[in-house]
């Protein structure tokens, strides 16, 4: 009975532990996604996009975030965000987003990932450049942070955002 209860006991600390882990690897920021929006609006890359923002002309509700990221539920978990994508049948696309939780943070970077590879067979047959241009994302996170570029000019849009 001791060994159980040892086991337990055990047991018990290592989840625990592993749960502030996680925690710890989540930090909650003070990072603006409004500033980061003005500031990429003024890439001339993105000038022929449409912009998607919570309080803008253009929102991102459950059926385009269905669209695009294939996970309409992964929108009730992030607090704010800026989606440029392209209004022309080019690739170009530049998305910034503010997760609730570390659980969203890697669903949407999955989302990210599939998203490339729907762009990538879609233009397979018909747009090599384009192709290039999904191959090339780049994606990352930080904090509450997660971004992702599909651009002709990724290394300028990361350090907009990671400013």
């Amino acid at each position: 009975m001791k060994k159980f209860v040892a086991i337990l006991l055990l047991a018990f600390v290592f989840v625990s532990c592993s749960d502030n882990a996680e925690k710890a690897d989540f930090t909650e920021s003070d990072y603006s996604i409004k500033d980061t929006a003005e500031n990429l609006s003024t890439f001339a890359l993105l000038s022929d996009t449409i912009i998607y923002l919570p309080n803008g002309e253009n929102v991102l509700d459950s059926d385009y975030f269905d669209y695009y990221f294939g996970n309409s539920e992964l929108l009730e978990n992030i607090s704010d965000y800026a989606y440029f994508t392209s209004a022309t049948t080019a690739v170009c696309e530049v998305g910034v987003f503010k997760v609730k939780d570390n659980d969203t943070k890697e669903a949407l970077l999955l989302a990210i990932e599939e998203r490339k590879e729907n762009l990538i067979s879609t233009y397979e047959n018909y747009s090599p450049e384009d192709v290039e241009i999904a191959k090339g994302l780049l994606k990352g996170s930080f904090d509450d942070i997660v971004y992702f570029a599909m651009t002709t000019e990724n290394d300028s849009v990361k350090s907009a955002i990671e400013k």
